[in-house]
């Protein structure tokens, strides 16, 4: 990913690796838990290595899971934000096939 004065094709440092669960379904749950009150996630994710993962982050945090549905076949969705110094985020969501 370039940034602004670097050219296209460029390697730009980013910085360490986060991986951090997201979008509605676990940000809205998380902050409610925080808040106290009784919490259970219901979403489908995919029955690949990245739901595996997610689920167990999610229960790590203390979260109820039980409600959320693998689905045989399917992938779990995710986004990847960049971030260099001094600039904006940058979002990349892979294309649903």
């Amino acid at each position: 990913m370039a940034t602004s004065g670097s050219s296209p094709g460029a390697i730009v440092e980013v910085g360490p690796l986060t991986i951090l669960p997201g979008g509605c379904v676990a940000n809205t749950g998380r902050d409610l838990y925080s808040l106290g009150a009784p919490v259970q996630l219901v979403a489908d994710i995919g029955d690949d290595e990245l739901g595996s993962s997610l689920v167990h982050t999610l229960n790590e945090s203390g979260l109820d899971c039980q409600g959320i549905r693998r689905v045989r076949g399917a992938a779990t969705s995710y986004s990847l934000v960049f971030q260099t110094a001094g600039e904006r985020p940058r979002v990349l969501t892979p294309r649903r096939r």
